[in-house]
């Protein structure tokens, strides 16, 4: 072996070769011919024409050797080949064998074992340069230091924060004046800021010390970004969007947008209008597709009637017809806040017969926009009618009917047809109680009886007098109650009860013209 060695080293190869030959044809499993062998290899490996033969060496030589030293000095050079066709994947698996069946080998090659754990991490296997150096015994205190850091930020780059953060202060207490101690210094601070701390409050104020501390950017970057993602966290869109400014000069924009998107999706949520459209505006944020709705109704509310129209002319045109049904409906609406009554219709319509047609029901409330167009015009009165007695129908106790039903009682009144206001007074009475609501009441119940003494129905109509009397009435509504309670009463042939409703009338107001009334006919009947 030392003859091989001796011409290898003084440059005869072919000497050296022919010596080697005579060693393998005799004492192949010789440890020093297989030695030997390693020490050619090592000498083909300077060459790059000739290092998958050196590869072929070692590995022969690993597998015929029976002495774990060999095989060791056999698994690390592979290992160093396979590192340097980047393949660390391959070399971990010979490091392996030397960790598992020779561990001591690492422990007294220190500085081979160290090297080549450097090389591993150089190539982001961080857990492989771990496991080496986990079995690197250092006497040598300039090594450990060194190797210390190293382990440290291999943790660090591996994930393993808890370990690193013990490693770094491991480091800082071992060599308090170290090389590497502003290194140290700073990678701990900015594991600490990105430790798992269910306090967001003391990890916010940490980053922020960190911001005062350094002028260093990369740490400057990192807590910043820091401090942002807890806010982000913690629901505080506002705060990030006010660092605006330190956002953009670290390159950190994205927290911007991100953070104006996440503030408009939640005012949308929350249907604080103002909000979103101002977010909208100022940031020119576009949501995705199932946010429309929300921006639609929003920039309706808000009289942004062009962005509104924009979205409606975006879905409008959709080949899914449910898609298109929707937006139609939504038209609608642009149309009814904009007091485009005839498009109301024309669009309602379209939205009635493309409804049928897809066989859904979900939006036949526009039969309510279409009424309310068709009152607005005081046109085509007939046609409005018409729709009314359909929402009848299709929605007979819908508490929206209790003004859908009004304006019918108004447009009776204006043409003078007492029957129909009558009956749809009547109806605003019953959906109201069974709604429990009053919100025509009690003018309605006190337009009803006098519409129904006009048409001859006295008894009918002193019930619904009589009924009014437990509501609860300003002094001149009961006045007025009081006085048709005595006149049905008359109507009736009800003097005594009469002239009992005009006598509580008269006390009730003074000066009154219901109560003059009032006052008149208990005269006449006293008389």
């Amino acid at each position: 072996m030392f003859i091989v060695q001796s011409y290898l080293g003084r440059g005869r190869l072919k000497q050296g070769e022919k010596y080697l030959r005579l060693l393998k044809s005799g004492f192949w499993k010789n440890l020093y011919t297989q030695r030997a062998q390693i020490i050619y290899a090592d000498t083909l490996y300077k060459s790059k024409k000739r290092r998958g033969e050196a590869m072929r060496i070692y590995k022969k030589v690993l597998f015929d050797t029976k002495d774990l030293e060999t095989a060791s000095h056999a698994a690390m050079r592979i290992a160093s080949g396979y590192l340097d066709l980047l393949e660390p994947e391959k070399a971990e698996k010979y490091i392996d064998k030397v960790i598992k069946g020779n561990p001591g080998f690492i422990k007294t090659h220190s500085v081979e074992s160290f090297a080549i754990a450097k090389r591993f991490a150089e190539q982001e296997h961080y857990k492989t340069a771990l496991k080496i150096v986990a079995n690197i015994a250092v006497k040598e205190k300039k090594q450990a230091e060194e190797i210390l850091k190293e382990k440290a930020y291999w943790l660090e780059s591996e994930g393993e924060k808890e370990a690193a953060i013990a490693a770094y202060n491991r480091y800082l207490k071992t060599f308090r004046n170290g090389r590497f101690t502003d290194f140290a210094r700073k990678h701990l601070d900015g594991l600490m800021l990105t430790q798992d701390d269910e306090n967001l409050s003391q990890k916010l104020q940490f980053a922020e010390t960190l911001l005062k501390r350094y002028s260093d950017r990369e740490i400057v970057k990192r807590a910043l970004e820091e401090k942002v993602k807890i806010l982000y966290k913690m629901g505080r869109y506002r705060d990030i969007l006010s660092l605006e400014k330190q956002l953009k000069r670290e390159g950190l924009e994205a927290w911007i947008g991100k953070s104006a998107k996440r503030l408009l999706q939640q005012s949308l949520e929350n249907g604080a209008c103002d909000d979103a459209v101002k977010l909208s505006e100022t940031y020119q944020l576009q949501l995705e597709a199932r946010y429309d709705e929300a921006m639609f109704r929003c920039d309706l509310k808000s009289g942004k009637y062009e962005e509104a129209k924009r979205l409606i002319d975006k879905h409008i045109g959709s080949e899914d017809l449910h898609e298109k049904l929707k937006w139609l409906y939504h038209a609608v609406h642009y149309y009814q806040k904009r007091d485009e009554n005839k498009k109301v219709i024309l669009t309602g319509n379209d939205v009635l017969k493309l409804a049928h047609n897809l066989g859904t029901k979900k939006y036949d409330d526009v039969l309510y926009d279409i009424v309310d167009a068709y009152y607005n015009l005081r046109e085509y009165d007939d046609m409005m009618l018409r729709y009314v007695k359909d929402i009848e129908k299709r929605f007979p106790d819908d508490i929206r009917n209790i003004d859908l039903f009004m304006k019918v009682v108004r447009y009776a009144r204006k043409r003078k047809d007492d029957l129909m206001a009558i009956n749809y007074a009547k109806k605003v009475i019953e959906l109201q109680k069974k709604a429990n609501v009053k919100v025509y009441s009690p003018d309605i119940e006190i337009l009803y009886a006098h519409m129904l003494r006009k048409v001859g129905k006295y008894r009918e109509a002193l019930q619904v007098v009589l009924d009014l009397l437990t509501y609860k009435l300003t002094d001149v509504q009961k006045a007025e109650v009081l006085y048709l309670a005595g006149e049905l009463s008359l109507k009736l042939g009800k003097k005594d009860a009469a002239k009992e409703f005009y006598t509580k009338c008269g006390v009730i107001v003074k000066e009154s013209a219901w109560q003059k009334l009032c006052a008149e006919n208990l005269q006449i009947l006293s008389d």
